[in-house]
Formats: structure tokens, C-alpha cells, sequence
């Protein structure tokens, strides 16, 4: 004999053997609550096959509560909901007190549904489910519904970097794990620059790769691992250039170069020379980065204007000298004599 409350011979369990009489009284049976039965008939010559289900019903005299659906084991993911349901059937009103594993739960749930609220299930939820149903007439329990507790799934997110040109400054990288919360690790699969923790330092041009995984523990499966690519380019520069109106001197004068970031050398060219031209006239002032990194050009034209060189020239002045008095407001006297001294002077 075997007996099942739906009706699938899968789900049946054998309660009896060696029965010699047609007729059958399952004591064993829940009060008030439908059960399948199936037999089959046995002799020396063998066994027939199973009997088609049929139903039968306890009588409830006594009016306890009748279960009319018990809950149902399951299979949740580490952080989920669990939820629990009892359906029942009574002519006065009932209680119910949940167990996990026979003892009373310490929450103290008093209804039909059992339930965790979403994002609280953990490994030591698991177990063996049941429920007292109580009335006024007595108590019934509940077939007991099996929880298992897997390990949960978890995603990681990584600084979504674009393609960039160069900076010397280091780039922060931020990585996490949900729902675990779990440490993520960075790690640089190739290209130009350096990785330390989270801090990414560039040192050329080029693609480079990150790579983030986390590898999961006793409550979570390790994450997918995330690939994060992104191109260097080379930075522009601005290059500033000053002192480019000189005199001529005969030495040479470079002119001023500024707006370059440090370490950064710049090419200075005097119409195609390397070196600052001596003679006066104009030229062409070329000024270019030279750093694989970076990129930046600038041209102006360079006036040089010569001083002029002073010329000087002698004449004589010639001035009169008397030696008595005389007097310019009247015709010379006698004895008022003119005598004239000359020197030379410069003039420009």
C-alpha cells in the first residue's frame, strides 16, 4: 500500500505490506485531509500492477483544522527571499506557529505565510520547514518543506574609462562587487603604464587593458570578470614664445619659450638654424615639442633691428680776442684791436 496526498504514484510513499484483507483503515492518515492510495497485488507467481489512485478522506470528528495545502520545499540563492504558505480549512478560528527543524522559530510568525523579507536569506536559514496549526479542538502539523540555501550570483562594476589623451597625473580606478559587497581586484593585462591598487599611472601611448574579477566565497559564486580598454593618445601642448624683437648687438638672442609641461623639451629654430643668429635682419622662429607623449608646434617672425653707429666730423670755431676794450656797438678806435683763437670740436 502507498499513499500520497496529490495524485502522482511518483510522490507516494509505501505505509504497508503483507496485507491480506481488501479492506484497509489508514490510521496514520491527517485528519480531514484527502490522500491517494495505490496497491498492488503480490503472489509466488509475481506482481500485478499498481491499482489506479484512489482517494480517500479521514474522518474529522473531532473538527481540527484540516491542511489543505502544506508548503513547499525550495531552492534560494544566498540574499533572496524565502516564502513560505499554508493553506487550511477550520470551522473556528486558528493559530499557527512555524518551525525550522522542530523548534519554534524565534520571530514568532503567527500567520499562514512565512516569509523573509528579499535580500536576507543566508546559509543558516537552511532546513526543514513545518507549521502548527492549532483550534479550539487540538493541534495539526504540516508536512515539513525542505530549504536549501545556495551560494548567490554577483556582478562587478568598473570605472567606464574612454579613450583619453596623455596625462602625467594618475587616474583613479574604482571597482565594486553586488550585491557581496565583496573586494574586487584590478589588475593591468597590458599596455603603457603602470598599476598600483587603484591608482593607474600612464607612461606612453597606446591601448591598455584592466581587467577586474572577484573570485566569490562561502556565500557568493565568483563574479564574471570585467575587461575595461581604452587608447592613449598624445596631449596637445601650447607653446608660448617671447622676446622676439631684439637689437643688434653682435651677440646672439634666444628668444623665450613658455606653456610646456615640465621635462618637456621644445626645438628652437632660427629660419631652418638651431643656433640664434648675430646679424642683424628677420627670421623665422620655429618652436616644437619633442616628447613621444605630447604634441605642439609654434612659428613667428623674428625682427633683429642694428643700432645705429654714431659718425663725428671736426670743424674749428674761430673766436676774437681783444686786448684793449672795445666795444661791438661802435666803430673800432684806434688801439681796439680783434685777434682770433681756434680749437677743434666734435660734433655728431
Amino acid at each position: 500500500m502507498w499513499r500520497a496526498t496529490v495524485p502522482q504514484l511518483g510522490e507516494a510513499v509505501r505505509i504497508a505490506a503483507g496485507l491480506d484483507n481488501p479492506l484497509y483503515f489508514d490510521a496514520t492518515a491527517p485528519a480531514g485531509e484527502p490522500q491517494y492510495y495505490w496497491v498492488r497485488a503480490v503472489n509466488n507467481r509475481g506482481s500485478s500492477t499498481f491499482s489506479t489512485g484512489d482517494t480517500g478522506l479521514r474522518d474529522n470528528p473531532a473538527g481540527l483544522p484540516v491542511i489543505t495545502s502544506h508548503p513547499t520545499g525550495t531552492t534560494v540563492s544566498y540574499g533572496s527571499a524565502i516564502s513560505l504558505y499554508v493553506s487550511v480549512t477550520s470551522n473556528t478560528p486558528v493559530t499557527y506557529a512555524w518551525r525550522k527543524n522542530g523548534v519554534a522559530l524565534s520571530n514568532g510568525v503567527t500567520t499562514a505565510n512565512y516569509f523573509l523579507p528579499v535580500n536576507s536569506a543566508t546559509i543558516s536559514d537552511a532546513g526543514d520547514y513545518d507549521v502548527i496549526v492549532s483550534n479550539n479542538a487540538g493541534s495539526v502539523v504540516s508536512r515539513a518543506a525542505r530549504i536549501s540555501v545556495a551560494k548567490g550570483t554577483q556582478s562587478i562594476t568598473l570605472t567606464n574609462l574612454e579613450n583619453m589623451v596623455f596625462t602625467p597625473n594618475p587616474i583613479t580606478i574604482t571597482a565594486g562587487a553586488s550585491p557581496s559587497k565583496l573586494p574586487v581586484l584590478i589588475e593591468l593585462v597590458s599596455g603603457p603604464a603602470t598599476l598600483s591598487g587603484t591608482s593607474l599611472l600612464l607612461t606612453g601611448l597606446g591601448r591598455v587593458t584592466l581587467r577586474a574579477t572577484q573570485a566569490g566565497d562561502d556565500r557568493y559564486f565568483a563574479a564574471a570578470p570585467v575587461t575595461e580598454i581604452f587608447d592613449v593618445a598624445p596631449a596637445p601642448v601650447t607653446i608660448g614664445l617671447s622676446g622676439l624683437l631684439t637689437s643688434y648687438d653682435g651677440n646672439p638672442h634666444p628668444v623665450n619659450v613658455s606653456g610646456t609641461p615640465p621635462g618637456v623639451s621644445v626645438r628652437v629654430t632660427y629660419s631652418g638654424a638651431s643656433t640664434p643668429p648675430t646679424a642683424a635682419g628677420s627670421y623665422q622662429v620655429m618652436a616644437e615639442v619633442q616628447s613621444p607623449v605630447y604634441f605642439g608646434a609654434n612659428a613667428e617672425s623674428r625682427q633683429s633691428y642694428p643700432l645705429r653707429k654714431a659718425s663725428h666730423s671736426q670743424r674749428r670755431l674761430g673766436f676774437w680776442r681783444r686786448p684793449v676794450p672795445c666795444s661791438f656797438r661802435q666803430p673800432p678806435v684806434r688801439g681796439c684791436r680783434w685777434s682770433s683763437i681756434s680749437f677743434p670740436v666734435l660734433l655728431p
